[in-house]
């Protein structure tokens, strides 16, 4: 993070902001895969200490914005290809478990929450934390390379996950955005 900062110094450019951020998140993976501490970890403490001593953080969430969907699609892409199906047929009751019980929880919690915390009505609160989003692969990613004897299960569960919450939260989200919205204009 401080050799981002250095680095960086005073220019502007987005074209350098780009390029040094890419080669942070690198350097950042690398010194964790050698040191055996999670990447995902080294590139936390990378971006916080970025986040605390850089001028240039506009320009740098500009240039994170831009990054996203990329690299949503190569990490998929790249889970995929370290995918392999998990040995016993009694495994694949475990990504079905989590569905179930991650269905449950968001219907459940973010309601409970805001029926005791506001005067909101909570009836389709939770669809806006439907997806799983790219973090939670990441992280399954991390697990399967860490603890190689799981990584069927975990990257099974984590696929399973986010094929069908992630399919469905674009269009639950948007329906639920355009209800709120004629609510408000009523």
């Amino acid at each position: 993070g401080i050799c981002f900062t250095l680095f960086i110094g005073r220019e502007q450019s987005a074209a350098r902001i780009f390029v040094v951020t890419i080669g942070t998140v690198t350097f950042g993976a690398g010194i964790g895969a050698e040191l055996g501490v999670s990447p995902i970890f080294v590139n936390l403490v990378a971006g916080a200490t970025v986040a605390l001593t850089s001028r240039h953080r506009s320009e740098l969430q500009r240039e994170i914005q831009r990054l996203q969907h990329p690299i949503s699609v190569l990490l998929l892409v790249l889970t995929g290809a370290l995918w392999v199906p998990p040995a016993s047929l009694t495994l694949w009751l475990f990504p079905v478990a989590y569905l179930a019980g991650r269905a449950l929880v968001r219907l459940l919690v973010p309601g409970l929450w805001t029926r005791l915390l506001t005067d909101v009505d909570p009836t389709r609160i939770g669809v806006g934390l439907m997806s799983q989003g790219t973090l939670a692969v990441a992280v399954a990613v991390d697990h399967a390379l860490q603890a190689q004897e799981l990584a069927g299960l975990v990257l099974t569960t984590a696929i399973v996950g986010t094929l069908v919450f992630d399919v469905f939260a674009q269009g639950a989200l948007r329906r639920y955005l355009v209800d709120a919205e004629a609510e408000n204009a009523v």
